[in-house]
């Protein structure tokens, strides 16, 4: 069980920052980036499940956690421009 949460976790942390330089690209980055970060959500969550019911990494910052902040970065990247176009600041 060790093995396969590491390996989500690795995944998911891939995943995640994939996704984060995904948003960086002009035209269809963030398409992209929102399908991987879909995708990075999902391994994470199975990671942070796995670990919190197994008990297999008691840090606080896990690779899942990070990975899963990770792949939030294009939802916050639109909601961030749909804020500046509607405050126009």
């Amino acid at each position: 069980m060790k093995k396969t949460v590491t390996i989500l976790g690795i995944i998911s942390l891939v995943l995640g920052f994939a996704s984060s330089l995904l948003c960086l690209l002009p035209n269809k980055g963030i398409l992209f980036a929102i399908i991987v970060g879909f995708f990075g959500m999902l391994a994470s969550n199975i990671y942070i499940f796995l670990n919190t019911r197994h008990q297999i990494n008691k840090k606080t910052f896990t690779p899942g956690l990070i990975g899963l902040l990770l792949s939030s970065t294009p939802v916050l990247f639109i909601l961030f421009f749909i804020l500046k176009q509607k405050f126009g600041f």
